[in-house]
């Protein structure tokens, strides 16, 4: 039996609902209380099945995997080992295509995708991005544990397991971001200032709402960053784009075509089919506090804020990552 499916041969990927309820918290009186005595298993959302991929599956059927259950990444599997090895992400399919691809052959769409790729493993394009390196955690591990690893290796989701070394659940730095947030009152840190920390003030990268997608999503690559200001000709902030806007607009063949209009209407066609995202950009001034900055993540389930300037225009970006290394 593939351990994609259950004993009826049907394949069921259900992520469990987290554990933590309000009336189980635990109360801490101190940082490092917080840090040394939340325990990963307290803090991680379990699976009941995993949503995975075979390092021998093709490209293909793991670009499939991935719209179908409508998620960004999903854990690959080495049946050979009985391990799971890396990740599958969107952004390395999308990566490879541009690699692999000319722009005659990508407006064929879906059938140029699926000729090239029908034969290539997904093990051979695991963590091509340099987003996601497999990088696991004990389900005992300290909160602190789980904090420097997020720091020390950039992870965007870190894997946990159990005693045995099963994968048990992925923990987002959404996660960690929230659990931290109810207990942020506890840390000294929450009443700096982004400007006293100098948090995320640094060259922002930004595209123009007129250039090509394609080459927003290559930026993204160059820079090694997950998400762009998105600017107007004045250089004001007047979007963002991110890879979670491939999960928007990537559950039809058209996606592979989309990437070469402007990002404006790319940016157009995401919201539309994400009625959740904040309709304006979500921004903070070197003036708000980092408890202020916590809100905003948390009140609008965003992954970077834009710091930005009286006129308007960027003049840094905070990611959950820069938040979250404020406690390492």
């Amino acid at each position: 039996m593939s351990h994609h499916e259950n004993r009826h041969g049907a394949p069921e990927y259900v992520v469990a609902k987290t554990k933590l309820h309000d009336d189980e918290k635990v109360t801490f009186l101190t940082e490092q209380e917080v840090l040394n005595n939340s325990k990963v298993k307290d803090i991680m959302v379990g699976f009941t099945r995993v949503i995975d991929v075979n390092s021998t599956d093709s490209v293909l059927v793991g670009f499939q995997r991935l719209i179908e259950n409508k998620i960004l990444s999903c854990p690959i599997f080495d049946e050979r080992r009985q391990k799971y090895i890396g990740f599958l992400d969107i952004v390395d399919i999308v990566h490879h295509f541009l690699d692999s691809l000319t722009e005659t052959e990508v407006d064929k769409g879906f059938d140029s995708f699926k000729s090239k790729f029908a034969n290539v493993q997904c093990k051979d394009i695991a963590d091509l991005s340099g987003r996601n390196p497999y990088q696991p955690v004990d389900e005992s591990a300290p909160l602190g544990a789980v904090i420097s690893l997020i720091s020390e290796w950039d992870v965007h989701r870190v894997p946990v397991i159990d005693a045995g070394g099963e994968l048990v659940s992925l923990l987002s730095q959404s996660r960690v971001t929230s659990y931290l947030s109810d207990h942020l009152l506890k840390f000294a840190v929450a009443k700096k200032s982004v400007g006293e920390l100098h948090l995320g003030l640094q060259n922002v990268v930004c595209v123009n709402l007129n250039d090509l997608t394609v080459s927003a999503f290559n930026s993204m690559r160059k820079n090694r960053v997950s998400g762009v200001g998105v600017v107007d000709a004045a250089g004001v902030l007047v979007g963002v784009l991110s890879v979670t806007d491939l999960r928007s607009v990537g559950y039809d063949d058209q996606l592979f075509k989309r990437l070469y209009t402007t990002v404006g209407e790319f940016i157009k066609v995401a919201h539309s089919h994400n009625v959740s995202k904040p309709k304006k950009v979500i921004t903070v001034t070197s003036k708000n506090t980092v408890g202020e900055v916590f809100d905003r993540f948390t009140e609008y389930g965003i992954h970077r804020l834009y710091v930005v300037d009286q006129a308007n225009k960027p003049v840094g970006v905070i990611s959950l990552g820069d938040v979250i290394k404020l406690f390492a």
